[in-house]
């Protein structure tokens, strides 16, 4: 074998070093405390930090059938039945983390360019029970790993509880993921009638990077359609909160200054809306990946109590007390300090869509706090178990007898 010069020697390390590089890019391994997943960096230690004491999702060892009829060896990660995030919040909460967990931690999705198979498979068919909560928390994962590993997932929807099916699919699921079909042996018309059945209107997903007026009056003028006149309060009302909140996830969500969880940030939020018949509420809700309310905004302490504030001990306090005293990331108590556009009050504007429905509430989540306004100013408070990552909003109200007829 000829000898190398030591010119010719480095010359050949610098390559190895570039080639594993490239590999660490693609398969998102950790590199001391960060990892690469894509083109992103992920903070393990934050990740850790944010998760401590969190159980663990539901992990088995198993294997799928891809459109060739190859068979793959594979980690199985297991969603629960009940995907109700009102009911069910620390399961579906437990199965989101494991995700972010393989996919962007270990790595067990591939990026773009990879010739290597996907080694996790993320099992939907258990699920017997789905509301738009858990539905829309369930699209933006997908559509983080699209956006920041380049992969687009293969749905083997054809299992899935028909009901559950046909409430992802009318959200638009496949859409706003990009997602293709495993095995078409369900027609898509399928899909549509246990909905009919259920009596439920299914409006699709919205998301976006900006408050994007479009994308408000789009959800506006479809909540219109089965709830009654576009032009009437209710509906302006509608457009103005969804704005509000656009706004406050444009602004706040994604601050640079917090690190959060440590996981990649697309800059995104998302919205959709549903209107279920059988008990006549319609139901709205915006969700963002970013540092949570708690985050950006300062919690009173002692020395606030003592000039007659109320004490804030527990992230459900913070956002209760942005509710009461009007305070957001723009007002003066904020910790970023005021702001030239004035908006001090955008929690407390979300709730005030409640005044024109007959029955209504409005539910924050974020962090580990979870706060429920109720139309007449009862705001009552709670502390989930599990983290919850991000700002969720979801609006209830009471659609009226005219809305009802029609």
């Amino acid at each position: 074998m000829r000898r190398l010069s030591s010119a010719q020697q480095i010359c050949r390390l610098r390559i190895v070093k570039r080639r594993l590089a490239r590999r660490l890019l693609r398969r998102g391994h950790p590199v001391g405390s960060l990892c690469v997943a894509g083109r992103h960096r992920v903070d393990v230690v934050a990740f850790n930090s944010a998760l401590a004491g969190t159980p663990r999702g539901q992990l088995e060892q198993s294997s799928f059938v891809d459109r060739q009829g190859r068979t793959w060896n594979c980690l199985s990660l297991v969603a629960p039945a009940d995907f109700r995030f009102s009911h069910n919040p620390d399961e579906v909460l437990r199965f989101v983390h494991e995700l972010r967990r393989q996919v962007f931690v270990n790595g067990r999705f591939q990026s773009r360019g990879s010739r290597q198979k996907p080694s996790l498979y993320v099992e939907l068919d258990q699920i017997l029970q789905i509301d738009i909560e858990g539905a829309l928390i369930l699209a933006a994962e997908f559509d983080r790993v699209r956006r920041v590993l380049g992969v687009r997932a293969w749905l083997d929807d054809g299992r899935w509880n028909p009901d559950v099916r046909a409430v992802l699919h009318g959200l638009g699921l496949h859409q706003i993921i990009e997602a293709k079909r495993i095995v078409e042996s369900v027609p898509i018309a399928d899909f549509i009638e246990p909905a009919e059945r259920a009596g439920i209107a299914v409006i699709p997903f919205a998301s976006g990077t900006r408050a994007d007026p479009k994308a408000a009056q789009k959800l506006r003028l479809a909540l219109a359609e089965h709830c009654g006149d576009p032009q009437d309060q209710a509906g302006m009302k509608v457009y103005e909160v969804l704005i509000e909140a656009f706004n406050n996830a444009v602004a706040h969500a994604y601050l640079d200054r917090h690190s959060g969880d440590g996981l990649p940030r697309v800059r995104r939020w998302w919205a959709g809306a549903l209107v279920s018949k059988k008990d006549g509420y319609l139901y709205l809700v915006v969700y963002d990946q970013g540092v949570g309310i708690p985050t950006t905004l300062k919690r009173r302490g002692i020395v606030e109590a003592m000039v007659g504030k109320k004490r804030e001990r527990n992230d459900a306090d913070v956002i209760a007390g942005a509710l009461e005293y009007g305070r957001s990331g723009v007002s003066k108590d904020a910790v970023f300090g005021d702001e030239a556009d004035g908006r001090g009050n955008g929690l407390a504007r979300m709730c005030e869509l409640a005044d024109n429905f007959p029955e209504a509430d409005v539910r924050f989540t974020s962090i580990l706090g979870d706060v429920l306004f109720v139309k007449g100013g009862l705001v009552e408070r709670s502390n989930l178990k599990t983290r919850f990552g991000g700002t969720m909003v979801r609006w209830r109200a009471k659609i009226s007898a005219h809305s009802e007829q029609d």
